[in-house]
């Protein structure tokens, strides 16, 4: 019969066990054999390369490439006065245009790049949740989805928001399984993986909605009545004060870091007349 001292972690749970041998079974983490870690990103950037150059420049990537090809000066004024949302990612093309040329293969490599990351951690968050094996099965079946091919091989900024957002539900995942000493660097590089997602797509940081859910039910596992005595179950109920106070600080800082961009985005809402606002009727319909 299996103690409850070597049952499983499971991230987003808290350890029944008690925090110091929770914090022992996460020292001994398997993270499976260095193939199983290899895979999945390295499947993915092969996906990503097939074809990479079929297609010529669609509308949208005809926007990339004459933003890309405007001379520094140029491009920093009308960032100015229409679509600085996208201003991070046109200056990173603007240097891959003028390092390497204007090629399909060139404009469109980082979005192979990001989603080759951004498989590598959908992998590392199934082998924290579940296994090794549920970390290689959920990296390989990201890797062959229709919708990873299409922006991994477009030359727009969405793969890069994929990654930076998978990136970010990693190490939500990481600081809610580590103990409280190691949770800050990994709140920290939380917060600054949401304020780059921010600059790259401000309707990114929308995932900071489905984190509160999240986080929310991780507090409210741990501060669950259960058969644990008073004193640990004041223990948890700090560690989830702990913890969602942490995740608060970093979502309301990557904010703050991103706001600049933010603001000047707002600002240059109407430039797109052919988008109308969204309004109730949209919704109905």
């Amino acid at each position: 019969m299996t103690t409850p001292s070597a049952q499983p972690a499971v991230a987003g749970q808290p350890d029944a066990a008690g925090p110091e041998q929770g914090a022992a079974r996460r020292r001994g983490f398997d993270a499976g054999a260095w193939w199983m870690m290899a895979l999945p990103p390295a499947a993915t950037f092969l996906i990503m390369l097939w074809g990479i150059t079929g297609a010529s420049y669609w509308r949208d990537e005809a926007a990339t490439m004459s933003a890309a090809q405007r001379p520094l000066g140029n491009l920093l004024r009308t960032l100015g006065n229409i679509d600085a949302v996208h201003g991070a990612y046109y200056l990173l093309i603007w240097v891959m245009v003028h390092l390497s040329g204007t090629g399909e293969l060139v404009t469109r490599l980082p979005s192979a790049v990001a989603m080759a990351g951004a498989a590598a951690a959908v992998a590392a968050i199934g082998r924290r949740l579940v296994s090794p094996r549920a970390g290689l099965a959920s990296g390989l079946v990201f890797a062959v989805l229709p919708e990873v091919s299409l922006y991994g091989q477009d030359a727009r900024p969405y793969a890069i928001v994929v990654a930076l957002a998978s990136l970010a539900s990693y190490l939500l995942v990481r600081a809610m399984q580590d103990d409280a000493g190691a949770r800050p660097r990994w709140l920290a590089g939380y917060a600054v993986c949401l304020a780059f997602l921010g600059i790259v797509d401000m309707f990114g940081l929308l995932l900071i909605a489905a984190h509160a859910v999240t986080v929310g039910r991780w507090c409210l596992r741990a501060t669950a009545p259960g058969t644990s005595g008073s004193r640990d179950r004041g223990n948890r109920t700090g560690a989830a004060r702990s913890l969602a106070l942490g995740w608060l600080a970093a979502a309301v800082a990557g904010f703050l870091l991103a706001s600049p961009v933010l603001a000047v985005g707002f600002g240059q809402r109407g430039t797109l007349s052919w988008l109308p606002p969204p309004g109730l009727g949209t919704v109905e319909s």
